[in-house]
């Protein structure tokens, strides 16, 4: 039985099911695919099993979408019943955050007092009333979504609780084996000055917590991140290792194959539960059962078997980037295994890594939009040294470290290992100076494909021997990846982008032909992990998807945390080469931190009363900001006219009232296309009398969702309505793109 032709049938129809804007193109293409099965097999049976299929799995995900979107939060609703705990709850200053499943297995962020509860645990039921709010969520064009991983999750809401009552503990073995999870990884946390340690929790539990950030994002920058995450490759070790053991003492093939297939769930849960690790078990216990009931499956039908099933009780498991990568490497190294199959160890490490490099290529540039060209030789280093030699350590520590003396702990099993892994950063450190990324900017899906279908003849035509057409495929596959690198290089449109940052500013605005990048304002979060998870999962993988590896002008309207709290944290990943700062009486110590850094750092600095206006391609930026230093405060905000094509658009960062009266007395304004509406739509800005003088068509406001000040206010809505101003809001749309030409602007939101 052809089980893998089941494969694409089960993609497409999820896909039918969660991706309505692309329905006509899909059901086309399934049609198709059922025409091409009827032809190659000359069997109505394939069809009729893929059209059954088909409606398995559009029913699956429909079911499931709809029960997510039943339950989802819209307005606070008051709850009142049992529910378990769902995570290690966690001890933020005097709150404490755990997340809660419900009786409908949909997930709500709990936060309550520590005085209000007594400590709670892992797996235990608990008796709660309180409030399920909304959460907040952000959406962008690139990187992380919040909204999606929500959706993917389960969640549903926050809820905020001064009242829980503990019931008793959950007696299913899943939530006993993720407790003596969650007891390991706090045993082994008391040695987390080891950098071993965090190593050894990543590659054996799966938990990277250990691990500090600076060594996450020096992996993720190298193309190296699989490397501190528990693999299929792993499991595969282990399994084979305690294979191996088992005959050896004595125990017959039949039992061990049966013991073997007992203990997959169980390594499942051990590990933390990622996707190579469910795709990585669930096909092992596959091959294991068919081994013990004697039936003959092709392997390939096997991972096609476990791929169909794992998405029928989870379609959205579609959409994640590892279970995608998991399956996609998986199915490359079967087709390759002939190729593969030799004494040479090392050749075949090499040859694998070439292989699932070029297959997750595609994946990778359409989610990260960049590859390190140090990423391939790294990794060819790397792969072997982490599953040869830190890997089984690691699988030696995790059994030892707790009953040998902190002696020989510390001399014997640590210090070697320590002192290797020490080395290996080091040089990734030194090797960032000289990282080269080549950026891959979003263009549309199409392109991807044909890059995907070129990767795939490559391999078709060498493993057929066809030297001439692997070579002519090849060098054909080069000119379309550095068309696409340079396609921004070609592209007359200006863009602006307001990205959704929450309650904060932060917009980039790319020139004709990607001559100059300028980012104004960056957003900001008081929290400094949030920090760093904002500019890393927002900020950046932005300017990447645009193909932007340089800021050329970074403009900090003002010093509120809100829209320059993630400045020092851009400043450190990206390269910036000028920023501008208003004047001012007295900076704020954000904004003196800010100008230490650049300093240091050699980076320019402008006053923008020295740089009145700033020439750009096809453009002009003109600074409006009050040179008075009788302003203080948003009313101080650097304030712009950009003017491209036959457009302007007015930057206000958070002016309000009394520097809008300032502006009025002393500019006469054009009118206006775009309108960035001031400080979020308080009702302190964007004054009936300002808006009567430049009458934006259309106004952007960023703004975070359900926030606390309630904005934008309902005056500063009704101010624009009146005007006839379109009114666009990040908390509504997401992130909003304008693409700018000579006869338009298009609009486009992250939300539809």
């Amino acid at each position: 039985m052809r089980f893998y032709i089941c494969a694409p049938t089960t993609i497409l129809s999820i896909l039918l099911a969660i991706k309505p804007e692309t329905r006509g193109a899909i059901i086309a293409l399934l049609f198709f695919y059922n025409i091409f099965l009827l032809l190659l097999y000359e069997r109505i049976f394939f069809v009729v099993l893929n059209v059954l299929l088909s409606i398995v799995f559009i029913t699956s995900s429909v079911y499931h979408l709809d029960k997510f979107h039943e339950h989802y939060v819209k307005s606070d609703v008051k709850f009142i019943g049992k529910m378990l705990v769902d995570s290690k709850p966690k001890l933020i200053d005097d709150n404490v955050f755990f997340v809660g499943k419900l009786e409908n297995k949909l997930k709500v962020n709990v936060r309550v007092k520590k005085c209000y509860c007594e400590e709670l645990s892992y797996g235990e039921y608990i008796y709660t009333e309180g409030v399920i709010k909304p959460i907040s969520s952000t959406k962008n064009f690139a990187g992380f979504s919040n909204e999606t991983y929500l959706i993917d999750n389960h969640f549903i809401g926050s809820l905020v609780t001064n009242k829980i009552t503990k019931l008793e503990h959950s007696k299913s073995y899943f939530y006993k084996l993720n407790a003596f999870r969650n007891r390991l990884i706090e045993l082994y946390s008391s040695y987390s000055d080891h950098i071993t340690v965090g190593f050894m929790l990543a590659l054996v539990v799966g938990d990277r917590d250990t691990l500090s950030d600076e060594i996450q994002i020096l992996f993720q920058k190298f193309g190296l991140v699989h490397l501190i995450a528990i693999s299929g490759m792993q499991v595969h070790i282990l399994t084979f290792g305690l294979y191996k053991l088992f005959i050896r003492c004595g125990i017959t093939k039949e039992r061990t194959q049966v013991f073997l297939l007992i203990l997959q769930p169980i390594i499942c849960i051990l590990t933390g539960m990622s996707s190579s690790v469910i795709r990585s078990t669930f096909t092992t216990g596959l091959y294991l059962f068919t081994k013990i009931s004697k039936l003959k499956f092709l392997n390939i039908d096997i991972l096609a078997i476990s791929f169909v099933i794992l998405l029928l009780f989870e379609p959205l498991n579609l959409l994640d980037i590892g279970f995608q990568l998991s399956y996609v490497n998986s199915l490359a190294l079967l087709l390759s295994i002939k190729f593969l199959n030799g004494k040479d160890y090392f050749k075949t490490i090499f040859n694998s890594s070439i292989i699932c490099q070029l297959v997750s290529f595609p994946i990778l540039i359409n989610n990260f939009n960049g590859f390190s060209l140090l990423s391939i030789p790294l990794n060819l280093i790397c792969i072997p040294l982490i599953n040869i030699l830190i890997f089984p350590i690691s699988l030696f520590l995790i059994v030892c470290l707790p009953i040998v003396s902190n002696y020989y702990s510390y001399k014997i099993l640590l210090v070697p290992s320590d002192n290797i892994l020490k080395k290996l950063m080091s040089i990734l450190s030194n090797l960032d100076k000289y990282n080269i990324e080549l950026l891959f900017p979003t263009i549309n899906l199409m392109l991807i494909i044909i890059e995907t279908m070129l990767i795939v003849l490559i391999f078709y035509y060498f493993e057929q021997g066809e030297k001439l057409k692997y070579k002519i495929v090849s060098y054909l596959t080069i000119i379309v990846l550095f068309g696409h690198i340079f396609q921004p290089y070609l592209d007359s449109k200006y863009s602006i982008t307001m990205l959704d940052v929450g309650q904060g500013d932060c917009i980039l605005i790319k020139t004709s032909y990607n001559r100059e990048t300028i980012v104004v304002d960056t957003g900001g979060n008081f929290l400094a992990k949030n920090s760093k998870f904002m500019v890393n999962s927002i900020i950046i993988p932005t300017l990447k998807s645009h193909g932007v590896s340089q800021i050329d002008y970074l403009i900090i309207t003002h010093g509120d945390f809100d829209h320059a709290g993630n400045v020092n944290e851009v400043l450190k990943q990206v390269k910036v080469k000028n920023i501008l700062f208003g004047l001012k009486k007295s900076l704020t110590s954000l904004e003196k931190g800010v100008i230490n850094f650049a300093k240091q750092n050699k980076i320019k600095i402008h006053s923008i009363n020295q740089l009145h206006k700033l020439k750009l391609a096809n453009g002009l930026i003109e600074f409006l900001t009050p040179y008075s230093d009788t302003l203080e405060g948003n009313s101080s905000s650097i304030t712009f006219i950009l003017s491209c094509y036959n457009y302007k658009f007015l930057f206000t960062g958070d002016l309000e009232n009394e520097g809008e009266e300032w502006l009025l007395k002393n500019y006469n304004f054009p009118e206006i296309d775009v309108l960035k509406v001031s400080h979020h739509g308080s009702k302190g800005a964007t004054s009936d009398k300002f808006l009567q003088e430049i009458r934006p068509k259309l106004s952007l406001i960023s703004v975070g969702k359900n926030n606390l000040y309630k904005h934008p206010h309902k005056e500063v809505l009704r101010r624009l309505e009146s005007i006839n101003s379109n009114v666009y809001r990040t908390d509504l749309s997401g992130a909003i793109k304008l693409v700018i030409s000579e006869k338009s602007v298009t609009i486009l939101t992250a939300r539809p």
